[in-house]
């Protein structure tokens, strides 16, 4: 990787012909670049420890990193290491929108859920970025969950269709919470630069389809029965149940939603009522989902949120929605 320091600015930048990203901090001394190998650095960051605050500075032959009473050196690369460095290709233009960093924190950390992680399905590892001028909608989907976060707030200079890698935005979406904004702008070919305050992506498009998200979510239409829990209350008692069941059966009736846990076996594990609001029954029904998939859904719900879950049929998905998300959750087929 290359770090150059101009004007009081270290911009380090690492770009691989795949994804680029630069990260801009403070700087103090003479102007200058270098090269660094980015594992060197990555190896001598981690034996520092994650606490305190890290002070870098440049020797004649080696990147020092100094953090409580730690010194740990990476040697720098050869001169010429920095004009074969790839330059990080440079993306000119208006964003297409533009939102606030806790925002894109918040909608990045609820678009993980869904998100799939098998390379060999490219299409279902990505973000899935639609701008048409009124609103961003933001999905994923790994074929058992799909989310969907709207950004009406966003400000819209432009449009924007595409499907972008999920790991690199994943890491962004950490740092960005403390962004004051961040902007997406798309480049004249098959690359999206994705911008805040500190850190620059340029990403290069995932050339494949995305399943058709809008057709998915017309399965949910037209509840029959519908309740508010609160999300995390719920996520922390399934998640000390998902070592020992493998799915939870939601028996729905007007009186109230009752929650059963069964093991692998099919043998009851547990069972309990849930504390539930503003329950609307239409038909009665039994309904089934794996334990993890729920607890995971639930869990990325912002703390005190309420999570409003409506259902067709006991064989269509459930649809969980709070704030701007909504995500659709496949069930599973009950016993005989």
């Amino acid at each position: 990787m290359r770090i150059a320091i101009s004007d009081g600015i270290a911009a380090i930048a690492f770009y691989d012909y795949e994804t680029a990203v630069t990260v801009r901090m403070e700087a103090t001394g003479d102007d200058c670049t270098f090269a660094v190998q980015l594992e060197e650095l990555v190896n001598a960051v981690k034996a520092a420890g994650s606490k305190g605050t890290a002070v870098f500075s440049v020797h004649e032959k080696s990147l020092r990193l100094e953090v409580d009473g730690i010194s740990i050196a990476a040697p720098l690369g050869e001169p010429a290491a920095v004009e074969d460095a790839p330059s990080v290709p440079a993306i000119d233009g208006e964003p297409a929108f533009i939102v606030s960093g806790p925002e894109f924190a918040d909608a990045i950390n609820a678009l993980e859920v869904s998100r799939g992680n098998d390379d060999t399905l490219p299409m279902l590892t990505g973000v899935r970025l639609e701008s048409d001028g009124a609103r961003v909608d933001a999905v994923t989907t790994d074929r058992y969950k799909v989310t969907n976060v709207r950004i009406p707030s966003a400000s819209l200079p432009g449009e924007c269709e595409a499907l972008l890698p999920g790991k690199p935005l994943a890491a962004l979406g950490k740092r960005a919470v403390k962004e004051s904004s961040v902007s997406v702008t798309l480049g004249g070919g098959d690359t999206v630069a994705i911008e805040s305050d500190t850190v620059t992506l340029v990403l290069r498009k995932l050339d494949c389809q995305f399943p058709k998200w809008r057709q998915l979510f017309t399965m949910v239409d037209n509840a029959s029965a519908s309740f508010e829990v609160d999300a995390q209350s719920l996520a922390k008692r399934l998640k000390s149940l998902t070592a020992s069941t493998l799915s939870v059966h939601l028996g729905i009736t007007e009186e109230n939603v009752t929650l059963t846990g069964h093991s692998r076996d099919g043998d009851t594990v547990c069972t309990f009522v849930l504390d539930s609001g503003n329950l609307r029954v239409e038909n009665s029904m039994v309904i089934a989902f794996n334990t993890g998939y729920l607890a995971q859904v639930l869990a990325s719900v912002p703390r005190g949120a309420k999570v409003h879950c409506s259902f067709t049929k006991p064989n269509r998905p459930m649809l969980l929605e709070w704030n701007q998300t909504r995500t659709m959750l496949m069930p599973v087929r009950l016993p005989g």
